[in-house]
């Protein structure tokens, strides 16, 4: 979630590979200087969805400078947390914590109708259609840009 928020987000090395910090006779923050779980990136399912989660989330920020420096509006807090983000031409909708499966989206603050719109999470291309867009993904996030 740190990576959709404004400003400048810390990663600890580690966070984006959901490394353990449970290291034997450490104290205070030494653990931050454990090694890094590189055996479990190579073998781990677990781990490589986690680590593709970020690289997903780190792309996008990457892509759309609104993201970290653009105004902030929400759109909906009914089934999870939609909001947009604009910064000059630069203009986004992301949505966090839906439900997994359908989804429908109020997109009218942002995009047209006809618009064709991306979802970078499921990588998706989608027709906003009176003013929303519907689609249907595994997953509880959705990252939308214009097409």
């Amino acid at each position: 979630m740190l990576l959709l928020t404004p400003g400048t987000s810390q990663v600890y090395y580690g966070d984006e590979s959901a490394r353990d910090l449970t290291i034997d006779d450490t104290v205070g923050d030494a653990t931050l200087r454990s090694f890094m779980n590189w055996n479990d990136i190579k073998t781990k399912d677990e781990t490589q969805k986690i680590l593709h989660h970020w690289q997903k989330l780190g792309q996008f920020r990457a892509n759309h400078m609104s993201v970290g420096a653009g105004k902030y509006q929400l759109i909906s807090e009914d089934n999870g947390l939609v909001f947009s983000r604009i910064r000059k031409e630069d203009k986004i909708i992301a949505g966090i914590n839906l439900s997994k499966g359908n989804k429908v989206l109020n997109v009218s603050s942002i995009f047209k109708n006809g618009d064709t719109v991306n979802d970078f999470y499921s990588n998706q291309l989608i027709e906003v259609k009176d003013g929303k867009v519907t689609l249907n993904s595994a997953f509880d996030i959705v990252l939308l840009e214009k097409k």
